[in-house]
This record gives structure tokens, sequence and C-alpha cells, in this order.
């Protein structure tokens, strides 16, 4: 009978100590496990901390500056959208103007100075006369003329006077204003198509903003 509680009592050393061991080891293993998961999760928060705020610093800055340049760009082109847009309809509006204004002097006839005081590109009060296709003769006095002949008296002049008014005397043909209207008409329209050309870029595609941002901005410094 004593044996048996001794086989018994080493039984369940034997038992205790291996399940002890045993319990020891899962213990050890899930500890490691553990300690494993936290000195990665801690390498990890380290490298969070120590390297990736910088990087993320830096782009949220240049994505600041970035957006900053687009919606500048956006403003300043709508500015000069709407700028362009009273410049073209003021250059149209002038160019018909001009247009119509072509047979104000387009007769031609031959003049002769009267008496002229001239400087080297500039005449002052330059009086001439002049027969119109009417046949009744003229005089007219003009302020100042631009040019590079010094008139004397008697010395011949060419002269444009206008068809319903031939008191409208000048001494260039008004028959050029054609071309001058025409091209304010053109400049007008190309300066509006190409300002929503460019404000359509700027709303559609940011780096296009990004790029007229500053670009326009130093256009206005300058």
């Amino acid at each position: 009978m004593q044996m048996q509680s001794s086989i018994a009592s080493r039984n369940q050393t034997t038992y205790d100590s291996e399940n002890g061991s045993s319990i020891a080891s899962r213990n050890q293993t899930t500890y490691d496990s553990e300690s494993g998961s936290s000195i990665a999760s801690r390498n990890q928060t380290t490298y969070n901390e120590y390297i990736e705020p910088g990087s993320v610093q830096n782009n949220s800055t240049g994505k600041a500056i970035y957006s900053g340049a687009a919606s500048l760009g956006r403003f300043l082109t709508m500015v000069f959208l709407i700028v362009a847009i009273f410049a073209g309809i003021f250059m149209v509006i002038y160019g018909i103007i001009v247009i119509r204004r072509r047979h104000d002097h387009s007769e031609k006839t031959q003049g002769t100075v009267v008496s002229a005081n001239c400087t080297h590109h500039r005449c002052y009060d330059v009086k001439v006369t002049y027969t119109p296709g009417t046949g009744a003769k003229q005089a007219h006095t003009f302020g100042g003329i631009e040019t590079h002949i010094k008139y004397n008296a008697g010395d011949p002049i060419t002269l444009y006077y206008g068809k319903n008014d031939v008191t409208n005397v000048k001494t260039w043909d008004s028959s050029t204003l054609l071309g001058q209207g025409i091209a304010f008409i053109i400049g007008g329209v190309v300066i509006v198509a190409f300002m929503l050309f460019l404000n359509y870029l700027v709303r559609r595609f940011k780096v296009a903003a990004a790029i007229a941002g500053p670009v326009e901005l130093l256009g206005l410094i300058v």
C-alpha cells in the first residue's frame, strides 16, 4: 500500500513537473510572441515618429503651395478674362467706327503751301490752298504736321478731303482706315478668344492653373 502511494506521488510529481514545464513553455511562447509583437509595434511607432512625419509634412507643404498657386491662377485668369472682354468690346466698337470713317477724307487733290514754320520732323501753322472737285478754291491751316519735308511757300502738298465735306481736309488718305479698323476688330476678338481658352485650361487642369498663377502675378508686378 505504501509502494502504491509512492508510485502515485512520483507520477503526480512527474505530471506536475511536465505539466508545469508545458505551461511554462506555453507561457514563454506566448510571452515571446507578445514581446515580439510589442517590439515590432514599438519599432513601427518609432519609425512613424522619426521618419514619416517629416516626409508627410514636406508633402503637405508642397500640396499646399501647389493648391495655392492653382487657386491664384484661376482667380487672376478670371480677372484678366473680364478685363479682356471689356477691352475686346471696346476694340471691336472702335474698329467699326474707324471703318465707317474711311470716306471722311478719301478724295485726293493737289494743294499749295502759302506759309509754314518747319523744324526737323514737324511743321507748324501750315497754311494751304486747294481746289476740290467742286471747283471752288478753299483755304485751310494745319496747326501741325508730322513730316520730314520742310515746306516753304509755293511748295506743292498732297491733300485729301471728304466727299460730302470739302472743308474736311487732311494730309493722309482715310481709305487706310479700313485696314486699321479691321485690325482692331480682329485684335479684340482674338484677345477675348485667347482668354476664354486660357480660362478653360485653368478650370479644367490644375497644373495649368498652378503654372498660370505665378506667371500672371509676375506679369502684374513687372
